[in-house]
């Protein structure tokens, strides 16, 4: 994708809806996603229960998934805020791959990241299964391959008011 000015995803207000670049598919193998943004890339989670998340996977399914995701330039700042009210399990900002389920998930791909701004994500306050995170990863047990490249112009800030803050890549570079 190339878009000229802003990218800005921000969910609905019923419980569960999220907002994603990607899919809450969680089998998906090959390809890349590739983007070039003029300006600010923003995806906000308003509703309990929810995340925003760049990549293809989810919280519930085990996830077999493999695909590079390319920001090869942001003009301006990327901001991924989770949900931040209800009293929901979920309020999860991510870049990367995510894992759901108990059983063995398979997160690979590369991730990398060129922004002139900052780079922002904040998870949800909701609960302590809340969190923010650049990298594959979500809720063990899951193995991971890739390189994890994140450059900004200006700040990297990770923030989570419940859960972990984390720029993970367990398993690559």
């Amino acid at each position: 994708f190339t878009i000229g000015r802003d990218l800005t995803l921000t969910s609905g207000s019923s419980t569960g809806t999220n907002a994603i670049i990607g899919t809450g598919n969680a089998s998906f193998t090959g390809g890349s996603m590739q983007f070039t943004v003029g300006r600010n890339v923003s995806l906000t989670s308003t509703s309990s229960q929810s995340y925003s998340l760049i990549g293809y996977g989810n919280l519930v399914n085990p996830s077999n998934v493999t695909g590079d995701i390319f920001f090869n330039h942001v003009g301006g700042d990327m901001v991924l805020q989770g949900a931040n009210s209800g009293s929901g399990t979920t309020g999860v900002a991510q870049i990367g791959h995510l894992a759901g389920g108990i059983s063995s998930n398979t997160l690979n791909g590369n991730i990398f990241l060129l922004v002139d701004g900052s780079i922002s994500v904040i998870g949800g306050s909701s609960a302590a299964s809340s969190y923010a995170q650049i990298g594959h990863g979500g809720a063990p047990p899951f193995t991971t391959t890739g390189q994890l490249t994140a450059i900004a112009g200006t700040d990297i800030i990770m923030q989570s008011n419940a859960g972990s803050a984390n720029i993970i890549n367990a398993g690559g570079d």
